[in-house]
């Protein structure tokens, strides 16, 4: 049990320090102009699978923390400004982490252990949707006025219309792709770790 925990605490420090490194280098965000893709969201999820809900808790606030100071030092696109804003960039990162461990959870439970793999990829997909979803949500009520005037559209129908952007699309399957195969090797060294 000491060894798991402290296996656990050790993970935790890796991915919140992975998170401030991708955070404050070109690693963590691919600049397109008008808003930032991230990869970020990767050690948040899972972070979140393997540690537990309160841990994606901290992460996704140690993502959103680190998002706001970008978006405050070095912006890559007018939308990355909005992200100034800690409404806008912190409680939607939170609720990324804790909605990875529990939909990590309800899917073990549905698969009963089982299909360990399609438990995390559902998981990291699901999650990140929510991220998105409650991200532009809070974009539109926080900055209505300011979305309409540079997109052109009402803030509904830009919410519409950026929730299957390629943006997302894209960070979504390489949340799934990426999440899976380091799952599966940090599960296998925890069950050896434990076990040893």
């Amino acid at each position: 049990m000491k060894k798991q925990k402290t296996f656990q605490l050790a993970l935790l420090g890796l991915f919140s320090a992975l998170i401030i490194l991708m955070s404050l280098t070109p690693i963590g965000y691919i600049r397109t102009g008008v808003v930032s893709v991230t990869l970020v969201h990767i050690p948040v999820i899972i972070g979140a699978i393997m540690l537990g809900w309160q841990a994606g808790l901290i992460l996704g606030g140690v993502m959103g923390v680190f998002s706001m100071i970008l978006a405050l030092t070095a912006p890559g696109g007018w939308m990355d400004v909005l992200f100034q804003n800690p409404l806008v960039a912190i409680p939607s990162r939170m609720a990324m982490g804790l909605l990875a461990a529990l939909f990590f959870m309800l899917f073990t439970r549905l698969f009963k252990g089982k299909k360990q793999l399609l438990s995390v990829g559902l998981a990291a997909a699901v999650s990140k949707f929510c991220s998105t979803i409650l991200t532009l949500l809070s974009l539109v009520l926080v900055y209505h006025g300011e979305l309409e005037q540079h997109t052109g559209r009402t803030a509904f129908a830009w919410l519409i219309g950026s929730v299957i952007t390629v943006n997302g699309m894209v960070e979504l399957v390489i949340g799934i792709v990426i999440a899976i195969p380091v799952c599966t090797a940090l599960f296998k060294a925890e069950h050896r770790l434990v076990h040893a």
